[in-house]
């Protein structure tokens, strides 16, 4: 079939079964097997090239927007504190900040765990793909 004839006969489909523009178009031939491993299922090399192109640059927007001077220099380093060589969390770098270990609930009125509460760990939590994250998951106390 000449290309011609292909191209009439895709407009004489079209006119005879209806082109509404309504119509949601799907993509049913999506095999589930093809879906993306959720984070629990990716290999190590996967999370890292994850956490390099989906999670580093959505955490350093958030981070940058609520303090611009802070989080000039987001990098893997903030999370992980030790120079990239360990990337396992919680990082022992990242406890002590607030009294005695005491993690602020979600009634707090602290600026700092409110950005984690409502931010951060929301964020996180659908990133990763988990029920929930505490704040030990990041932190030690």
């Amino acid at each position: 079939m000449t290309p011609r004839l292909a191209l009439l006969a895709l407009f004489g489909t079209l006119a005879l079964t209806g082109c509404d523009k309504d119509t949601e178009v799907t993509d049913d031939t999506q095999d589930s097997s093809t879906a993306a491993p959720t984070w629990s299922e990716m290999s190590g090399a996967e999370k890292s090239a994850y956490m390099a192109t989906d999670v580093s640059p959505q955490m350093a927007a958030i981070f940058q927007a609520y303090d611009a001077e802070a989080y000039a220099d987001f990098s893997c380093d903030t999370c992980h504190t030790d120079g990239g060589t360990d990337f396992s969390m919680p990082s022992e770098d990242l406890a002590g900040y607030w009294e005695e270990g005491a993690f602020p609930g979600p009634d707090t009125t602290d600026p700092g765990a409110l950005f984690m509460h409502e931010e951060v760990l929301p964020l996180m939590t659908e990133l990763l793909d988990a029920e929930s994250l505490p704040c030990l998951t990041c932190h030690v106390e």
